[in-house]
Parts: C-alpha cells; structure tokens; sequence
C-alpha cells in the first residue's frame, strides 16, 4: 500500500514551516492502523513549496535548491519523528538522494522497496537534479512511481475527495476533465488536485482521494472519498 499525505493536511498554510493542529492526530493513525507494507510520502506544504514558488525552482537553475530540500527534510523529521513516537518503525528517505531528471524522470526504488520489511518508508517531495540545475518532484509523482501495478494508492487532503462545483465529493473520475472544483487555497508548485488526479489515472488500478478522518476507513479497505480510474 502507498499513501500519500498532502502537505496541506500535515502542516498549517496560513503560517510558513508550521505545522497543522491536527498533525499529531493524523500521523497517530497512520502509526497505529496502518499495513506492515505501507509505504507513507508526504507533500512539502508551507514548509517546501513557499521556498520553491519563490526561487521559481521550475525554471532551472539551483538558486533555493538547499533552501527547499533542507525546509522539506525538516518537515520530513518531524513526521519521522511523531511516527515513531506512536509506534511505528518509521525510516526517512529522501528522494533528492534517489531521483534525477534527463527528459524522462528516474527513481531507484529498490532502497524503498528493500525497507519495506521491516520499517515504514517515508518519503517526501523534493527537488531533484534536472540538466544543469533542479526541479520540483511532487509527493503525488513519488506515489504513483512507487506503485507496482496492482498496488492499492491513497491520497489524503484536505478536500476529502475530488469535489463537484456545489462542494460535494464525486464518488468516481475517469478523466481530468471531470473535475470541476480544486483547491484549498494553499501554495502549489506541484499541479493541485488535478495533478492527483492526472498521476491516479496513470496507474492501472487508479487510486483514492480522501479526508483524514477517513484514514482508518482507507487502511481497512472500505470505499473512502473519490475513486479515481479510467
């Protein structure tokens, strides 16, 4: 299993490098109800993306490349940290260290996969090396790049699910096209609820969007937030 954590869930978006009230409740029931086979990826929030947004990471170069990574590892730490906290055997990886860009994207994930025995693997989004500068790699990416072909995928935000235009979570999307409400208003280099959707649709067996309070639902397998397939 692969859950994604976006940033806006984990940490405060009125507030730079802060985390959210709830922080210690979701990572609390990750720790206790989760998989032995989980792999967890966390989103940079108000800890990553203020500092890429302001260095327009995006357009090459290295200028805030250690700025953002060194935000992100921090939040990284912490989530870590509180993990282990509750129990869980939690294990940083940073994919800054495993991920590069030469046109196409490459992650070496045998590292990933090999500390699935017996830790909890907990990645982040990142800047990774592209050309002759840096790039963004979004948590969302990094989840459906770890996906075997039938694996089970989850993101969780703050939305709780992709959303029509009255507010209400649609139960099922099959295409980008379909949705019609985004946003929670947070800082988001890394593509929003479209780029989740966009990278679900790419994987075989798609995957769900939802909230935290369903995360329980999530890990006992029960039909939580929007399915998202072709």
């Amino acid at each position: 299993m692969i859950l994604k954590i976006g940033g806006s869930v984990l940490t405060d978006k009125d507030d730079e490098e802060t985390v959210a009230e709830g922080f210690d409740d979701v990572l609390a029931s990750v720790a206790c109800s989760a998989p032995e086979d989980l792999v967890l990826v966390h989103g940079a929030g108000s800890f990553g993306h203020p500092h890429a947004a302001r260095h327009r990471l995006d357009d090459g170069g290295c200028e805030g490349a250690y700025e953002t990574h060194d935000a992100v590892a921090r939040l990284n730490r912490r989530v870590v940290g509180t993990l282990r906290q509750h129990g869980a055997d939690a294990f940083p990886v940073h994919p800054s260290s495993l991920a590069w860009r030469d046109g196409d994207l490459y992650f070496e994930d045998g590292a990933v996969h090999g500390l699935r025995s017996g830790f909890l693997p907990v990645l982040h989004g990142d800047v990774v090396a592209d050309g002759d500068g840096v790039s963004v790699l979004s948590g969302d990416r990094i989840a459906v790049e770890l996906a075997s072909e039938d694996e089970t995928v989850g993101m969780c935000t703050s939305a709780g699910g992709v959303l029509d235009e009255e507010g209400n979570t649609v139960e099922r999307i099959s295409s980008v096209e379909e949705v019609t409400r985004v946003g929670d208003g947070t800082t988001d280099v890394t593509g929003g609820i479209h780029g989740k959707v966009e990278r679900l649709l790419s994987l075989p067996s798609g995957g769900r969007v939802f909230g935290a309070d369903q995360l329980d639902a999530f890990f006992a397998g029960e039909p939580v937030g929007t399915l998202v397939r072709r």
